[in-house]
């Protein structure tokens, strides 16, 4: 039901609101994208389930019923099989059959049992050659894994966009109202100047149009205000329209090691690579064997009875055993030969991916640290540019009231003072994406590390 999978969202919301931690666990649970990772690794298990039970005993029943003009037959009966790591296979088959003939008016019961093994003993022996096809899904089951958890750490980092999105156009609003009020208070002012012939009339318009302005620039931000937080609760599948997030905007903190060997091994795209390669070393190996001649046993047990009575049937009188050799070989392997030159070529590819991929993986890092440091520089400079803004703004507000100046640098102050706020926000969330961000490169970022930032 549906108030029943939006409680914990409900208790969340009424509360305590919800913090960036809480988001990111909704969105890991309740997105879309979420709930396609978690088909998709259904689908996973279920392939490598399929491929295991090819080495279960399969029973299939053996039974007929055929009628013509000379009489009817009836069959019943069991087949079964087992296929071995080893390339062999156990199978066996039991049946009763009663038939009637019109011509002699005669009921005859027989009853047929046998068992039976076959086996490759050169060429494609062994479970190293005949376990590939299971080899190949249990490490593209791996890879699966591989994927989703990078899908998961996509989610993270779109459920941290999303949210931030929604605090930092939130305390957009808040700036705005603030530069309202002070706009409106300039207006004020410059009407009641104007009134006492202290400023002219053109004060009065600038400190309107001022004033317009902010009105303007506050209704802006509340448009895009609702907007991000449409977009927030649309991600975790909500339908809830109020402000559901608790939070300000606060610096994290991380201290990042360096460990290139670390890094690299812990990479999606190391790890990726070497599963590749695995695989592909295991079908070279198949592909040499499939050049050596290879020999089949087949070992059979037959037993068989017939009477016209039932229960004589059931006493086998006949018994016999074959033995017989088959040679699986062809002295044209052009297609073999083919086989393993792709192979090859695959393999040297892979041997250049896995230098270029250290490579990229270490220039990726590089310029996510070197663009860190430069959103870091940024941030200090627009906490500065704000400190001297609002400096700025309260020697021109006591020039004005002093009759020292007009209110024309009052306004040009007001809107240093507003950019330089709206500028600080923004820089604060780039400075706490650019962390996240990072962490995602280096395969760490999750709701712990973001809860570890946080402190």
């Amino acid at each position: 039901m549906k108030w029943f999978r939006y409680l914990s969202l409900f208790i969340s919301i009424e509360l305590y609101g919800m913090g960036l931690v809480e988001y990111i666990h909704q969105a890991l649970s309740q997105s879309y994208e979420a709930q396609m990772l978690r088909d998709n690794a259904k689908l996973s298990k279920l392939n490598l389930s399929s491929v295991v039970h090819r080495y279960d005993v399969v029973v299939t029943p053996d039974s007929a019923l055929s009628i013509d003009e000379y009489g009817d037959r009836v069959t019943v009966g069991l087949q079964g099989s087992q296929a071995n790591t080893y390339g062999g296979k156990i199978y066996s088959s039991l049946s009763t059959t009663q038939s009637k003939s019109t011509i002699s008016n005669r009921r005859e019961y027989s009853l047929k049992s046998s068992i039976g093994y076959t086996q490759s003993i050169f060429g494609k022996f062994g479970s190293q050659y005949n376990t590939l096809s299971l080899y190949k899904v249990k490490e593209r089951e791996k890879l699966s894994k591989i994927e989703i958890d990078e899908a998961k750490k996509d989610i993270v980092f779109w459920a941290i966009s999303k949210y931030y999105s929604v605090i930092l156009r939130r305390e957009q609003i808040a700036i705005y109202n603030l530069a309202t009020k002070r706009a409106e208070h300039n207006y004020n002012s410059a009407k009641a100047k104007q009134e006492a012939g202290i400023v002219s009339k053109i004060d009065v318009h600038r400190a309107k149009l001022s004033y317009l302005s902010a009105k303007r620039n506050e209704q802006d931000a509340l448009k895009n205000y609702k907007n991000a937080l449409s977009e927030a609760t649309f991600f975790i599948d909500s339908d809830e329209k109020r402000d559901i997030f608790s939070e300000e905007i606060k610096k994290v903190s991380y201290r990042f090691s360096i460990d290139w060997d670390k890094i690299i091994d812990h990479s999606a795209k190391w790890k990726i690579i070497r599963i590749n390669e695995d695989i592909l070393n295991r079908e070279i190996y198949n592909a040499n064997r499939d050049m050596l001649p290879d020999i089949k046993v087949d070992v059979k047990y037959h037993s068989y009875s017939q009477d016209d009575r039932f229960r004589d049937s059931l006493e086998f009188d006949n018994k016999s055993w074959s033995l017989s050799l088959s040679s699986d070989y062809s002295f044209d392997s052009n297609d073999e030969e083919i086989a393993i030159e792709r192979l090859k070529i695959a393999k040297n590819r892979i041997f250049q991916d896995k230098k270029r991929v250290r490579r990229v993986i270490k220039k990726e890092i590089e310029e996510l640290f070197n663009e860190f440091e430069n959103i870091k520089e940024t941030l200090n400079i627009e906490r500065l540019k704000e400190r001297e803004a609002r400096e700025s703004l309260n020697v021109a507000q006591i020039r004005y009231e002093r009759g020292l100046s007009s209110n024309i640098d009052v306004l040009d102050a007001e809107s240093n003072m507003l950019n330089a706020q709206i500028s600080s926000a923004g820089a604060l969330v780039r400075y706490n994406s650019a962390i996240f961000r990072l962490a995602k490169s280096l395969n760490l970022l999750d709701a712990d590390f973001v809860a570890e930032a946080l402190r």
